[in-house]
């Protein structure tokens, strides 16, 4: 999975899309960025959640309680099928839960 979300993330070219800049830390390039995850052991972020969900067409909800509000965070695919549990009015194919 690590290697076929990062070959995604190989192929999106300048101007990259918002949700991958916007989430990319300060003074890393796209590049180095995508080095370092191809690394083993690397954790996943949003940006690599959000590519996940298009790469493979599913949509994702991470459940974050660490937060002041518990919040569910979705990160959509472009396809669907009828594999997903519903969340409200959503729907998701994967369920992630990060607590404290």
């Amino acid at each position: 999975m690590r290697s076929s979300i990062c070959d995604y993330l190989d192929t999106l070219k300048e101007p990259y899309p918002f949700w991958f800049t916007a989430l990319l830390p300060t003074g890393v390039s796209a590049s180095g960025y995508i080095k370092g995850m191809r690394m083993s052991g690397e954790w996943i972020s949003a940006i690599e959640l959000r590519a996940a969900a298009i790469v493979f067409g599913f949509n994702i909800f991470v459940f974050s309680a660490h937060q002041k509000t518990p919040t569910w965070m979705p990160y959509r695919g472009e396809r669907s099928d009828s594999s997903k549990i519903a969340i409200g009015n959503n729907q998701a194919h994967c369920l992630i839960v990060h607590t404290a």
